[in-house]
């Protein structure tokens, strides 16, 4: 995951000028290891409700295009059946911060429904996309995109 946003920043390092901001998100889900990976890009955190993560996750890497050296990292989480994973953008993560929740202890569709909350109030300035996912058994997943 870091080789692959290292190489899509080495990419776009062409097309962007200092006042241009992108950032990105990379995942993968391991049904037989068991393990969901990710490596981000200037997205600054995402949701978790799972036995390994709770609440949100503060998530480290450069901005894509700002530096032809950036910094990325790869974490590795241990998965099981009911753990969910919303990756959202930082319209949403600004909400966040101003005191908005997602349930720790509710459903997927309860959290899934509060972002989509969040995101239709209209209180946040910014894009509001998110990628939800909940780990339904070992080789499944259910997700759902929320778009404002």
């Amino acid at each position: 995951l870091v080789a692959r946003l290292t190489a899509l920043n080495q990419q776009v390092l062409q097309y962007f000028d200092d006042d241009t901001l992108v950032a990105a998100l990379f995942f993968e889900v391991d049904f037989a290891k068991k393990v969901l990976r990710y490596s981000a890009a200037g997205i600054t955190e995402f949701f978790a409700a799972s036995v390994a993560l709770q609440g949100r996750q503060h998530t480290p890497g450069s901005l894509l295009g700002v530096s032809e050296q950036p910094v990325f990292e790869m974490i590795t989480v241990p998965i099981q059946a009911g753990d969910q994973f919303c990756f959202y953008s930082d319209g949403l993560a600004a909400c966040l911060q101003q005191g908005h929740e997602l349930p720790l202890e509710g459903s997927f569709t309860a959290v899934v429904g509060q972002l989509r909350a969040i995101g239709a109030e209209g209180a946040c300035r910014d894009d509001v996309t998110a990628l939800c996912l909940q780990i339904k058994h070992e080789e499944k997943l259910e997700y759902y995109y929320v778009d404002s």
